[in-house]
């Protein structure tokens, strides 16, 4: 839980900061700047980062495809640079998928990492349920 609250607190220390419309502006500028000088901008930012998660609220509500409904979504979280880990967080008609991306050279045992993700989730559902 303490990894949670403190997780919590850096994301609203960034949302209430001028960083997301610092960043939004940088991106618009970089992309109307010539091909080959934006791909170095953007090379140059992207390897100060070791990784980048993202949270995509899909369609809450159940979609068809011809008539079937879709069970599932695929996602992942673009990458640029050498950034060793990537998090996705999807939500789609009331379930929330997470998908991780990762430089198997850096982090070879990658299935530790989602098995501690699935151990700390669980207790998190376990705390979530005996407080309802």
């Amino acid at each position: 839980m303490e990894r949670v609250a403190e997780s919590k607190r850096r994301m609203d220390s960034i949302k209430v900061s001028p960083e997301a419309i610092i960043t939004f502006g940088l991106n618009t500028l970089i992309g109307r700047i010539e091909p080959h000088l934006s791909k170095a901008i953007v090379t140059f930012f992207s390897n100060k980062a070791i990784g980048v998660t993202t949270n995509v609220i899909g369609p809450q509500q159940q979609r068809y495809v011809a008539g079937v409904p879709i069970t599932g979504v695929v996602n992942w979280v673009p990458g640029s640079g050498r950034q060793t880990l990537g998090v996705c967080i999807f939500s789609f008609a009331g379930t929330v998928r997470v998908g991780f991306k990762v430089d198997a050279v850096r982090l070879p045992d990658a299935e530790k990492l989602v098995h501690a993700f699935d151990k700390d989730m669980d207790q998190l559902l376990h705390i979530a349920a005996k407080a309802v």
